[in-house]
């Protein structure tokens, strides 16, 4: 997949989801190379959702590849959605 299909296909989940037409939107690791290629402006997938979505809220992500480090912060989706 190419990442202008990634970003194609993730924007989409994410409207179907703020639309209420999905429960949550769940994905697997980006090639980010790939999907900078197709969006100069990204940076991640928190300001991915936000500038898609116009979502109001934070998230928080930080990854440490070499030590496999992982921690976010999310809130459970109808929070997210202020429901």
């Amino acid at each position: 997949m190419t990442g202008a299909a990634a970003l194609e296909n993730f924007a989409a989940a994410l409207r179907l989801a703020n639309a209420g037409l999905a429960g949550s939107v769940f994905f697997t690791p980006f090639n980010k190379h790939g999907m900078r290629l197709a969006k100069s402006d990204y940076v991640d997938e928190i300001g991915f959702i936000t500038e898609t979505i116009d979502a109001d809220r934070g998230g928080r992500e930080f990854n440490v590849l070499d030590e496999v480090w992982n921690a976010r912060g999310h809130l459970a989706y109808p929070a997210a959605r202020g429901g």
